[in-house]
Formats: C-alpha cells, structure tokens, sequence
C-alpha cells in the first residue's frame, strides 16, 4: 500500500491509467484558506515498494469550486467543478484532454443543471467508453448523458437524486435514494427495483455478470446509521429482477463510496469506520483493510483491477493492491457446516492427545489411550445424565 499527503480535503479520485490517477478536492467556495486542486500522480512499484511521483497540477482558476468528480478514458479527463465566476451561469462539467506530452489541458466546459445556490454541485460524472457517452448527476435532482464528440444531450431526467450509476453491454443502472432504476440503452424504463426495507439511502450500484444487480445502502435504526449490501437477480425467461438477499455489514456505521469489478465479481465497499471491505458479489467477506484517518470520500479501481485508489477528507491519497482477492472473488465460498468442522477438531485433538501420551508412556500409548477415552466417555455419559435429572 502507498499513501500520499495531499494538503487539502479530496473528495474525487480516478484512474486514468493502469499507472496514472487524478485527484481533486479543496476547501471549497468558502474562504478556509484552503486550495482547491486538481492533481495528477504517477503510481509505480518497485522491488515490492509503491510510491507517488507528482506528474501535474492542472490549473483552476480563483472563481473554481472543489473538484467534486471525476472520471477518464484514458485520453480524457472529465471533472465536476462549479464556476463561481458568474452567478447566471455555471459551466460545472469541465473536459480536460491529454497532449502530445502526456499532460492534460483544458478543452471545454458545459452547463447541464441550473443551480440556485453554491451548496449545489455535479456529484457524478461517470464515461462510458463503449458508447462514447458522459452521465452527469448533481445535487439539484437533474441527472443528463451527452455525448463525447458533439455534447448533444442524448437523455435526461429531472427530480431524480442519482448517486451512483452502473453499465453492462444491455443495461445501465441508476441508483437514486431509494430504488434502482434499470434502463435500456434506448432509454426506456426496464425496472424499478425497491429495498424491502423502509427509509433507505442507496448509495452504490453494480450491474455484474448474469445481469445480478447489486447494490449499497444506509439505514438508520434506533438512532445508529448501518450499512447494508443487496443482491437482485434477473430471471432469464421473464426477464425481471427480484430481491435475493441483504448482508448487514456489522460495526460499519454506513457506506461512504463503493464500486464493483463485474468480471470478477469483486465488490470494494468504503465504510464510515475507515475500513475498506472486499466482497465477492454473493455477498461474502473477503477482508477488511483500515485505511485513513477520516472516512473515505471516493473509491476507483485500476483498469486492470489491480488496485484501488482511495481519498479522504483528511487530505490523503492510497492505493491498495486488490489483485489477489480477484480469483477469490470469482469462487462461491461456502461454509461446510458445524460438523465437519466438530470432526476436524475432534481428529486434531486425538492427535496432540496420542502425541502427549507417547512422551509420557512410553511403549504403552494404545493401552493408556484406551483408559482416556473410556474415562471421557464415562464422564459424558454422566454430565448428561446429571443435565437430564435437572431438567
């Protein structure tokens, strides 16, 4: 694992390479006297150490908000970032492409939501590579798609909080407050999918193989926010989804930011508690990594799904190698169950048992071994005798 100090609050990571990330962040509009930034850094390895090599400081101007997303295609770097220059006009989307040096400049600016205060921002900016497509989701309820190369608004939606989108070759997902939205790519509603949990906060969505949806969602009971995970799986001859199952993730205090590796079927869930959770996509636990000092604000994994790169509010950068947990992710574990593993223990004893009595008696280990089973069971046949008197 590597960590870089930023210097200010990041809330935006991608990976715009297998080698290379970009990361944004900052105090914000308000004058903290903290400044908001757009960096790039090279990741590398090296005899079993990783590190961070700065590679750009992409310039924003005195009037720029934080950077609140990002998302690239290798070529392009798309950005969330309010322009407070002029209070009529706020060109929040902003494109940044790679030069013939490997450096991104700027190269247009969009407006797809009209903001009544500063508070509200682009939450969301996600590129779909097949398509050539940008989804664009802010804080005001406007969710847009428009194209790369001419910015024509091919979708829209209005009054619908979308906090994390999901694609696959058939469908692409939208997870809103408290259902996910299931679309063609005509743009026709195929499904709504609905937790059978009351007041939910979805908050990540996961299109995976066999068309399995899954997704993350808070709940507050009795006063304490929890995180969950659901599963929805599709009937191939109806062609519906349905509620399969939910996992409580314990001790987690809710969900920050998650994303999904739909090959493998690797699911990467960021909990309040600064952990950083591996799961495979039928909901089993794979391992648990603290990280930050701050809960995690944003969550991408590598293009090779190799690594995962985190931010925090506490002004940190890490990349975890996650490579190892792909295969593991891509095999249903299951529990053998109580007795087998009663048996196992039971062999591992009589074992050490036999062990002990070859020191101590020498020449004499079946006879004595004898005499202690024989006392074990004659003492077991008495402790439930005595139970059943009791009872």
């Amino acid at each position: 694992m590597a960590m870089q100090d930023l210097g200010f609050p990041a809330y935006a990571v991608t990976w715009i390479t297998n080698s290379v990330i970009a990361v944004g962040g900052g105090g914000g509009a308000s004058n903290t006297g903290v400044k908001n930034q757009l960096k790039v850094f090279g990741y590398n390895e090296d005899e079993g150490n990783s590190f961070f090599v700065p590679m750009q400081d992409i310039e924003l101007k005195d009037t720029d908000d934080a950077v609140m997303s990002l998302d690239s295609d290798g070529q392009i770097l798309i950005a969330g970032i309010n322009d407070l220059s002029d209070e009529s006009s706020n060109k929040h989307l902003r494109i940044y492409k790679k030069n013939a040096k490997n450096l991104f400049e700027f190269e247009a600016s969009y407006q797809l939501a009209n903001f009544t205060n500063s508070e509200e921002y682009q939450r969301l900016c996600r590129y779909n590579t097949q398509r050539k497509l940008i989804f664009i989701a802010c804080t005001n309820k406007t969710f847009s798609v428009i194209h790369k190369y001419d910015s024509g608004l091919r979708f829209e939606l209005k009054d619908l909080d979308v906090f994390d989108i999901s694609f696959s070759p058939e469908y692409c997902a939208f997870a809103s407050t408290n259902a996910i939205h299931i679309y063609n790519w005509e743009y026709k509603l195929v499904q709504r999918l609905e937790l059978p949990f009351e007041k939910v906060s979805i908050r990540g969505v996961a299109l995976m193989k066999k068309n399995a949806v899954l997704c993350a969602f808070n709940r507050v009971e009795n006063g304490t926010r929890l995180g969950y995970l659901a599963r929805f799986e599709m009937d191939p001859k109806a062609k519906v989804w349905a509620f399969k199952k939910s996992l409580l993730l314990k001790n987690s205090r809710g969900i920050t930011a998650f994303c999904a590796e739909n090959v493998s079927g690797m699911l990467v869930i960021a909990t309040a508690d600064c952990t950083l959770r591996i799961m495979t996509n039928r909901l089993q636990p794979i391992s648990k990594i603290p990280l930050h000092k701050l809960p995690i604000t944003c969550v991408s994994l590598s293009p090779d799904a190799e690594n995962v790169a985190t931010v925090s509010a506490d002004g940190t950068l890490a990349v975890t190698y996650v490579g190892k947990y792909k295969v593991l992710s891509s095999v249903k574990i299951t529990d053998v169950g109580i007795a087998p593993r009663l048996l196992i223990f039971a062999v591992f004893v009589a074992l050490i048992a036999v062990l002990y009595m070859n020191i101590l008696f020498p020449g004499r280990v079946l006879e004595e071994f004898h005499n202690f089973t024989n006392m074990m069971t004659h003492r077991t046949v008495l402790l439930l005798t005595s139970w059943k008197r009791l009872l």
